[in-house]
């Protein structure tokens, strides 16, 4: 029996398609979200440190490195050194592993939801009628009323960006923040013209990549998964610790417009699509699940 466990919905997502892929094999697995690991048994799992304190021994995990977002070379990659096998979405993030244990390249499984994505369908479920999308989903967990209120103002000038270049824009709130925080941002970006704000629990963030024509976001890993579209993927105001790797434009939010009028991607967009996700094909859960069996047969 295997255990894909993570200690919240948010890392979940990362490792659901490969869950998704071996219980379509009929293979015996679980599926498990709490704050600490299985105590028996071998598992997967997208959370590196809770696992390392609390998931001994060491040798019956494996670890996807977890997000496409920079922060975790230094924060996930020193306790996984000690698991037993590692899987990368791309060879950039195997070079700067030192001293890997046995690992493979498999792709970023999250993105094989991708081939699966009715978009007229999506769109008539959303009710966002046929037109330009701009996707902006906001990176941090507000949990204070004052940050709320700035993701708001900040959003009022995406809006404004957007509607300047003929565009509609759908929002995903990032479902860390407070209860009370969420549904006041919602209900103030649902008023503005133009703007489609998805629910709480709406699930995998790429599910909407077909319909939107490009991505804005401040720190979110999204920005390098929305590589996998070749369509332009844009960081605001991005500070030097949080910046993304290369493939993605860097602006002010305030002349997000310039690029949406041109609305080309990144000249480096595919090269960086290649190195950071490795093939987008729809199979990464399936070359996932292949080295799982074979590591833990």
């Amino acid at each position: 029996m295997i255990t894909f466990w993570t200690e919240c919905t948010h890392h979940a997502q990362s490792i659901k398609m490969i869950y998704n892929e071996m219980l379509r094999r009929g293979r015996d697995v679980i599926w498990k979200i709490s704050k600490r690991p299985p105590k028996k048994g071998n598992f997967v799992t997208s959370s590196a440190q809770v696992a390392c304190v609390y998931g001994k021994p060491l040798d019956r995990i494996i670890y996807l490195n977890h997000s496409l977002d920079r922060h975790e070379l230094s924060r996930d990659y020193p306790s996984a050194r000690r698991f037993k096998a590692v899987m990368f979405p791309g060879v950039w993030w195997q070079k700067r592993m030192k001293n890997p244990p046995r690992n493979r390249v498999v792709g970023w499984p999250k993105s094989d939801i991708l081939s699966q994505v009715n978009a007229a369908r999506l769109r008539r479920k959303i009710g966002l009628p046929i037109g330009k999308v701009l996707y902006y989903t906001a990176s941090y967990t507000y949990r204070s009323k004052k940050m709320a209120e700035n993701l708001v103002r900040t959003a009022k000038t995406v809006f404004k960006c957007a509607r300047r270049t003929g565009f509609r824009t759908l929002v995903k709130l990032h479902p860390g923040m407070l209860p009370e925080y969420f549904k006041m941002a919602r209900k103030a970006m649902s008023r503005e013209r133009g703007v489609f704000v998805l629910s709480r629990h709406f699930g995998n963030s790429m599910i909407p990549f077909p319909i939107a024509n490009a991505l804005t976001s401040e720190t979110s890993g999204v920005l390098t998964e929305f590589l996998a579209t070749g369509k332009p993927s844009i960081q605001l105001s991005p500070s030097v610790k949080h910046r993304c790797p290369g493939g993605v434009f860097n602006v002010k939010v305030e002349n997000l417009d310039k690029i949406l009028g041109k609305l080309k991607p990144h000249p480096e967009a595919k090269k960086w699509r290649n190195l950071l996700m490795g093939k987008v094909d729809g199979r990464a859960s399936e070359r996932a699940a292949n080295f799982i069996e074979k590591v833990f047969q």
